[in-house]
């Protein structure tokens, strides 16, 4: 049920989680881990609050459950009410027959205990009806035996009648241990009335066929019980010899039975410590798997973010490369374009200084000199303005490749 519980938790499965922690409180309950299996169904009441679900039909059971834990607690009573009509109110609304039934017993049950036996015979009454109408004989069995025990308090002889009458139902069912402890109820409440040596015998009776039946059911209980009420029989009708052999069995059988309820005690805590550590390894190993499961996953998001980071300083990385070579680049191309320029306009230069020949220069300024000086100033000015336009020429042609 734990490991069962651990998985449908994990994919939140509510519904099932419920009913896992149901079957586990009622195995606790039935354990007499009656705290632990309190534990449980509070967990599922407020999974069924959580989700908006107090009316839903599941929530009636471990509210039932609750119910029961409480009733068996004192003091409790009043608050193992408080959940039976919870439970009962919600087996209303979902016209639950059976379930409302049983419910009206547990309740009455509770009020008998609580010195209120006739609102325990009402109650019932009805759980009976319901029973009837829905043909349960064990269910009718049970509730005209509680309606005889709330009687006691009442009216003994109707007391007897109601046990006389659940007593072939149970028979009919071959219920062989009901049927020894409805036998021995009858004893005890013959014993109960005046003597008369009718009573007397018919609770012999009784108690003799409850005894054979208690011990081929195995329950020492109703066995070592079955003993101690024939022990007063004989007191009673003064066979003392008797009785004291009686109650001198009633005790051999009560010390088995306390034997047997502390080995049965010792195993019970051996399988709660087998449960326990049982419980505690799934969980561990729960825990393992979730710790793996986050493990891998955070591992996944460490790649995929160091993917991203490492992308991204990938790129910013080639980016400032590219940024750092695009410089260089550009610093490289113009150094080469001064150089080139440079180189050019040298060339240039060159080809500028080899246009202008100093000796062509030279002669044809020292012939303007010798025409001004001869006072020749028109064949002077004629030179000097051809010498100026081939100049100007030179000098307009020295950017052509081709003159």
């Amino acid at each position: 049920f734990q490991k069962a519980y651990l998985i449908f938790e994990a994919s939140n499965n509510y519904r099932k989680m419920a009913a896992m922690l149901n079957s586990i409180g009622v195995s606790q309950m039935y354990s007499s881990d009656s705290p632990r299996a309190l534990d449980n169904f509070l967990k599922i009441i407020r999974i069924y609050e959580d989700h908006d679900l107090t009316e839903s039909p599941d929530m009636a059971s471990p509210l039932g459950n609750i119910g029961l834990i409480y009733g068996k607690m004192e003091g409790k009573l009043e608050l193992a009410l408080e959940y039976h009509n919870k439970a009962l109110r919600i087996h209303e609304i979902h016209n639950n027959k059976l379930e409302k039934a049983n419910t009206l017993g547990n309740i009455a049950n509770i009020y008998d205990n609580m010195g209120q036996p006739r609102k325990a015979v009402e109650l019932q009454q009805q759980a009976y009806s319901l029973y009837e109408e829905l043909g349960s004989k064990r269910g009718m069995a049970s509730a005209l035996t509680n309606i005889g025990i709330a009687y006691v308090d009442i009216d003994l002889n109707k007391t007897v009648g109601y046990l006389k009458e659940t007593l072939p139902v149970y028979k009919e069912l071959d219920d062989k241990l009901n049927q020894s402890l409805i036998m021995n109820y009858l004893g005890e409440v013959l014993l109960m009335l005046p003597h008369t040596a009718n009573s007397l015998t018919e609770a012999k009776n009784y108690l003799e066929q409850s005894k054979v039946l208690a011990k081929e059911v195995g329950n020492l209980r109703n066995e070592s019980d079955a003993y101690n009420l024939l022990s007063e029989v004989h007191a009673a009708n003064g066979n003392y010899k008797e009785a004291y052999n009686l109650r001198s069995q009633a005790i051999e059988i009560k010390n088995q039975l306390i034997i047997q309820e502390s080995k049965d005690e010792i195993t019970r805590l051996e399988e709660q410590y087998k449960y326990e550590k049982k419980e505690a390894d799934i969980k561990a190993e729960h825990e393992k798997e979730q710790a793996l499961a986050q493990a891998e996953i955070d591992r996944q998001k460490l790649i995929k973010t160091g993917s991203i980071l490492g992308g991204g300083l990938l790129l910013l990385t080639a980016g400032l490369g590219l940024l750092f070579y695009k410089r260089r680049r550009d610093a490289v191309a113009l150094r080469q374009e001064a150089e080139y320029k440079a180189t050019v306009a040298e060339t240039e230069l060159k080809a500028l200084r080899a246009q202008m020949n100093p000796h062509f220069i030279f002669n044809s300024l020292n012939s303007i000199g010798d025409y001004i000086s001869k006072n020749d100033t028109d064949k002077a000015k004629t030179y000097l303005t051809k010498f100026a336009k081939i100049m100007r020429q030179t000098l307009e042609n020295s950017n052509e490749k081709l003159i």
